[in-house]
């Protein structure tokens, strides 16, 4: 009978220079739907260009890149710079309020150099809910759309009540926001603010009726 073991030499080590752990702002778990994510590497000028890497997704839902960053020379080469982008079916993730994706770099290692970078835990992805997010029964739900000055909707604004409950605007400037449950009728101020461009804006919402009528907030 033949038997195999592995030499101390010939073992290889793969590191991921980022793992991200996908979570429900609402549930605290994973999120349902689809998701996706893209890599971007940073180009000499600064710009981005998307790379054809995919991600591998572990079985607790990490979103990883093992090998990136891996070299034959390491201790001769500088760190790489990458972005995360992620697309998901039901939400939009909480990055999104002031930057387009999550930047990180990948320090060059081998088998004998190790990075310098490797995380030891996966960084929580917050999802937060979209237009299309199917709150539970309970929840009361507040619909409508952020737009300038000029009319034009507006992506990525953070939409509050009272500081506390926040989502985020689509590309169509539309947004589904939970709201507290009154005990009786009352008007609540909804605020909105664009955190890339210090643009913001309100609307006070009667309570309950306004959970029927999509509302406008206009921010400048």
């Amino acid at each position: 009978m033949r038997a195999w073991r592995t030499l101390p030499d010939e073992r290889t080590e793969l590191f991921s220079p980022i793992g991200l752990l996908p979570v429900d702002d609402i549930t605290g778990r994973s999120p349902v739907g689809a998701l996706r994510a893209f890599l971007d590497a940073q180009q000499a000028d600064g710009s981005w260009r998307q790379t054809d890497l995919r991600p591998v997704v572990t079985r607790g839902g990490v979103i990883t890149y093992p090998a990136l960053g891996r070299k034959r020379a390491p201790l001769d080469q500088l760190p790489s710079r990458y972005r995360v982008r992620v697309e998901a079916e039901h939400y939009i993730p909480n990055y999104r309020r002031d930057q387009d994706g999550i930047v990180f770099d990948a320090f060059p290692y081998d088998d004998s150099n190790p990075p310098q970078n490797a995380p030891s835990m996966p960084y929580p992805l917050v999802l937060m809910p979209g237009p299309t997010y199917p709150f539970p029964g309970h929840l009361m739900v507040l619909r409508g759309v952020v737009v300038d000055a000029a009319g034009a909707p507006v992506r990525d604004a953070e939409v509050s009540i009272a500081a506390t409950r926040r989502v985020l605007s689509d590309a169509r400037g539309s947004f589904a926001l939970s709201a507290p449950r009154p005990i009786a009728p009352t008007v609540i101020q909804v605020d909105a603010a664009d955190q890339r461009t210090g643009r913001v804006g309100g609307a006070p919402v009667q309570f309950p009726q306004g959970l029927v009528t999509n509302i406008q907030i206009a921010i400048s």
